[in-house]
C-alpha cells in the first residue's frame, strides 16, 4: 500500500536528483461577486539546471542565472537591469537579497501558502517540507490524508491534503515522475450574507505548474525593456548620484517667464520631473505642499520639470499641471543628461541640489516619502549642512540589514513570512563615556589636536611616523612626538573626498609610492608628486567610488600592483603604479575589503563582497581558486595578519559579520572557512566607515605580542590574542575616526583619531 510519506519522499528525491527542471506555472485567482465569475492568471514560471542555471518569472519580474551572469528585471525599478557574476553554485541568497527582487518574488497572492515558487523550494531548500508542513495540524487525524487519485490531461495523479488551521491545501503530485502538477489552497469568503448563507461568495486560489518536466534540455533567456541599464544594485545610481555635481542643462519656462528665472546658480534647488501620464495624484499634492512651505525661502528654487516629448503640448502639460493641482514654477526638459539620469525617465525623480550644485538627495528610483521628510533635507541644505554623505551610509546600512534579515530567513528554511525571525535592527550610535583597561596599563604617549577632521591613520615605521588624511583631501605627517613634521597639498577635483592611504616602499631603492582612495585612485611618488589618476578624469569616472585597494608585489615579479575594487561594480583591477590595467577579475560583485594572506605559503588575496563571502584568488591571474562562507555569519570587513612569522604557514584570519539574530560579532576563521573564535561586539551604528579588525602590538614584559584589535561603534576597544582570547577592553570616550598600531624604536603604539585630534597609547601587559 502506498503511503503519504512515502509519496512525499520519492517527490523530493525526485526533484533534488533532477538535473534539469522546467514549468510553466501559473497562480490562478477565481471569485464569484454579484452573480459574476472573474479570473486572473499570475505567471510563475520556474526553469533550472544544476549548478546555476535559473529562469524564474513572477509576474512581470524576471530572474535568470546562465552559468556566466546573474541578471534580474522587475517593473517597480523601470529602465533598470540587475547584473553580477554569477555564482558557481546558485543559492536562494544570491537574488533573494536584493530587496526590491525579494519584494517582487514573495508579493503574491499564494504567498500564505509559499513566499516562493514550490519547485524552487523544492529544487534549492534541503528540507523543503518544513515550509509546506509548517503548523499542519498534529491533533486531527487528517493532518497529511491521501485522497482519491485524479488526472491532468493525460497524467495520473496522487492527491495529497495537508490541513493547517482548518484549513486544506491539496497536493496534485504525478503519480509516475512524482513531480508536482497543482496545488490547490483553501477557498477564501471574500463576501458573505448573513440573512441568505447559501449566497456565500468566495475566492479560489490554484497553482498550476503546467507542462512540468525534470531532465529537459534548453537554453535559458529572459526579456528585458530596450535601453535598459545594467546596475551591480538598484541602489548603486542613487548612490553614484548622491554627491555628483548636478547636470548643466536646459529647462525651458512653461508659464511664460523670463528663462533667467530659471537661474538657480548661487541658490540651492529643489526640482522634480514629472509626466502628464503620472497616475498618483497624491504625490503631486505633496508637492504642492512643500512648494507652498518653502515658498518664502529666498535661496531656493523649487521647480517641477516636465520631461514628456515634444509631441506633447504645452497646453497639454499645463492642464495636467492645473489637474494635478500644482502652482510652482513649471519647466520643460527633453535633454538626454536628464534622460541618462533618470535611468530612461521611467521614474518619478526628486532632486535637492546645494548652491555649489552638489546632489545632497535624491529619491529618483524610490517613491515618494512624505512632505516632512524632504522638507527636514531641504531645512538641513538651507542651513549649510552636507547630507549627501548621510544617506550614502544610511543607504548601505538599510542594505547590509537587510542582507542580514534574508539570510536568516533562508537558513531559517521555512519559506513563510509567518516564520521569519525577527527583524534585524541595528541601532543608533550611541558613544559610552572613557573607561581604563582592565588588566593592561595604558599609557599616553601623546596627543595632538592641530589636525583638521583626521581619519585614516597610515604608519610609516621606517621613518617612525603616521600619515593622517585631514577633512578628507589632505595629508599630514606626524613625526614620533606627536608634531606634525609637513602637511601635503594634493592635487585633487573639486569634490573628492578620500577614504584610506595605501603605501608602497621598493626594497631596492627606498623610494615610497602613495595610493590614496577616493572616487578614484591618485597615485603620489615620494616627494608628494601626482604621478596619475585611475580611472582617467570623465563623467562616469566621477560617478564611482573606490570601495578598496591594496598595493604590493602579490604576485612576485619583483613589481608592484595595485589591486583595487569599485563599488556597485564588477571584478578586482590589477594594476601598475602608472596606472595602466594588468587583468581584471570576472567574479564577485560589490567587494566590500581586500586582504593580501599568506595560505599554506603562497601569498592569496582575498576579498569579501556584499553577499558576505570570501573569494581566494591566485593573484597573478585573479583566478578565483574558491570561495568561503562561514556558516550563519554575513562578513562585512576582513583582516589578515602573519602573526607567527612563518613562511610556510597560513596567515590568521578575522572579520566582522552580523550573525542571523542581528549581533555584530568579530571572529576568526580557517583558510577552509572554519570559524575559530568569535567576539560580540556593540549592536550600534557604525557613523564612520573604519577599520573594525586590525593587527596589534602590546608589551608583555620584555617581549612584544601581537593580536587584534577590534573597534566598537560606541568607542570601545578590545584587545585580543591571535586566538581570539580576550586581553582587555575599555572606551575611547569620542568617535573613533581612524586606528592604526605600529612599532617604533621596538616601542608598539596605537593610534587612535577623533573628531578633534589624534593620540598615541602604549599598553603593557600586567
Amino acid at each position: 500500500m502506498v503511503s503519504v510519506r512515502s509519496i512525499l519522499d520519492q517527490m523530493i528525491s525526485a526533484y533534488q536528483n533532477a538535473r534539469t527542471y522546467r514549468d510553466l506555472g501559473e497562480i490562478i485567482l477565481r471569485w464569484k461577486q454579484n452573480g459574476q465569475t472573474h479570473e486572473r492568471r499570475t505567471v510563475y514560471r520556474t526553469n533550472f539546471q544544476r549548478p546555476n542555471g535559473l529562469l524564474l518569472e513572477v509576474g512581470q519580474t524576471q530572474i535568470l542565472a546562465n552559468g556566466k551572469l546573474l541578471c534580474a528585471y522587475t517593473p517597480d525599478m523601470p529602465g533598470l537591469i540587475l547584473q553580477k557574476p554569477c555564482p558557481k553554485e546558485l543559492t536562494l541568497l544570491d537574488f533573494l537579497s536584493e530587496p526590491e527582487i525579494y519584494w517582487s518574488v514573495t508579493d503574491v497572492e499564494s504567498n500564505r501558502f509559499c513566499n516562493l515558487p514550490p519547485p524552487l523550494v523544492f529544487l534549492m531548500s534541503p528540507e523543503p517540507l518544513a515550509t509546506f508542513l509548517y503548523q499542519a495540524d498534529p491533533n486531527t487525524q487528517t493532518e497529511l490524508a491521501l485522497l482519491d487519485s485524479g488526472k491532468i490531461g493525460e497524467n495520473e495523479c496522487f492527491r495529497i491534503a495537508v490541513q493547517k488551521k482548518d484549513e486544506e491545501s491539496v497536493f496534485w503530485i504525478d503519480s509516475q515522475s512524482f513531480i508536482l502538477r497543482r496545488v490547490e489552497l483553501p477557498a477564501q469568503i471574500i463576501q458573505k450574507d448573513e440573512k441568505d448563507p447559501e449566497n456565500e461568495e468566495e475566492m479560489s486560489l490554484t497553482l498550476e505548474f503546467n507542462d512540468a518536466e525534470f531532465d529537459w534540455v534548453g537554453v535559458l533567456a529572459m526579456n528585458v525593456p530596450e535601453r535598459a541599464v545594467p546596475v551591480a544594485s538598484f541602489t548603486a545610481p542613487q548612490i553614484e548620484i548622491l554627491g555628483s555635481e548636478f547636470p548643466k542643462c536646459q529647462f525651458r519656462p512653461l508659464d511664460g517667464r523670463d528663462p533667467s528665472a530659471y537661474n538657480f546658480q548661487n541658490k540651492n534647488l529643489f526640482c522634480f520631473f514629472w509626466s502628464v501620464y503620472a497616475t498618483n495624484t497624491f504625490k503631486f499634492q505633496d508637492l504642492e505642499r512643500l512648494y507652498r512651505q518653502f515658498s518664502g525661502a529666498k535661496d531656493l528654487v523649487f521647480l517641477g520639470v516636465n520631461i514628456d516629448p515634444p509631441s506633447v503640448s504645452n497646453e497639454k502639460v499645463l492642464a495636467a499641471a492645473e489637474k494635478f493641482g500644482l502652482t510652482c514654477p513649471l519647466a520643460r526638459s527633453s535633454d538626454e543628461i536628464i534622460t541618462r539620469m533618470l535611468q530612461n525617465g521611467e521614474a518619478f525623480s526628486c532632486f535637492l541640489v546645494d548652491s555649489h550644485g552638489i546632489i545632497q538627495f535624491c529619491d529618483g528610483l524610490s517613491s515618494f516619502r512624505p512632505v516632512m521628510h524632504y522638507a527636514r533635507k531641504i531645512q538641513a541644505v538651507l542651513n549649510g549642512k552636507v547630507i549627501y554623505k548621510d544617506l550614502i551610509r544610511e543607504i548601505e546600512t538599510n542594505e547590509e540589514t537587510f542582507r542580514a534579515s534574508i539570510r536568516q530567513w533562508v537558513e531559517n528554511g521555512i519559506f513563510l513570512k509567518e516564520a521569519e525571525f525577527n527583524p534585524i535592527t541595528i541601532s543608533e550610535m550611541k558613544i559610552l563615556p572613557a573607561s581604563e583597561p582592565f588588566l593592561c596599563q595604558k599609557k599616553t604617549i601623546w596627543t595632538t589636536t592641530d589636525l583638521k577632521s583626521p581619519s585614516w591613520i597610515q604608519p610609516l615605521p621606517q621613518k617612525n611616523s603616521i600619515l593622517v588624511l585631514e577633512s578628507g583631501n589632505g595629508v599630514a605627517e606626524v613625526d614620533q612626538a606627536g608634531k606634525i613634521a609637513a602637511r601635503h597639498a594634493l592635487e585633487l577635483p573639486e569634490n573628492e573626498f578620500l577614504t584610506k592611504i595605501r603605501v608602497y616602499t621598493s626594497e631596492e631603492s627606498g623610494k615610497t609610492s602613495f595610493v590614496l582612495l577616493g572616487k578614484r585612485l591618485y597615485i603620489y611618488d615620494s616627494d608628494w608628486k601626482l604621478q596619475t589618476a585611475y580611472p582617467p578624469e570623465s563623467p562616469e569616472a566621477l560617478k564611482k567610488a573606490i570601495s578598496d585597494a591594496i598595493v604590493g608585489d602579490l604576485d612576485g615579479d619583483g613589481k608592484p600592483e595595485i589591486y583595487a575594487t569599485f563599488q556597485n561594480e564588477t571584478g578586482i583591477r590589477k594594476l601598475t603604479l602608472q596606472g595602466e590595467e594588468l587583468g581584471k577579475s570576472e567574479t564577485e560583485s560589490n567587494v566590500l575589503q581586500l586582504a593580501a594572506a599568506q595560505i599554506q605559503g603562497k601569498l592569496r588575496l582575498l576579498s569579501v563582497d556584499q553577499s558576505g563571502r570570501i573569494a581566494v584568488y591566485e593573484p597573478q591571474t585573479l583566478k578565483c581558486e574558491k570561495t568561503l562562507e562561514i556558516p550563519r555569519r554575513t562578513l562585512n570587513s576582513l583582516a589578515a595578519c602573519d602573526f607567527i612569522r612563518d613562511e610556510d604557514e597560513t596567515d590568521f584570519l578575522a572579520a566582522t559579520a552580523i550573525s542571523p539574530n542581528g549581533n555584530t560579532r568579530a571572529l576568526g576563521f580557517s583558510e577552509e572557512g572554519e570559524e575559530s573564535w568569535n567576539i560580540d561586539l556593540p549592536d550600534y551604528l557604525y557613523q564612520r566607515n573604519i577599520p573594525k579588525v586590525l593587527p596589534f602590538f602590546c608589551r608583555d614584559e620584555n617581549e612584544l605580542e601581537r593580536g587584534w584589535v577590534l573597534l566598537g561603534a560606541d568607542s570601545s576597544v578590545f584587545l585580543v590574542e591571535p586566538d581570539g582570547l580576550l586581553i582587555d577592553q575599555f572606551h575611547f570616550g569620542k568617535i573613533i575616526t581612524g586606528c592604526a598600531s605600529a612599532v617604533f624604536d621596538e616601542t608598539p603604539i596605537l593610534f587612535i583619531a577623533s573628531p578633534d585630534g589624534v593620540c598615541a597609547l602604549e599598553f603593557q601587559r600586567n
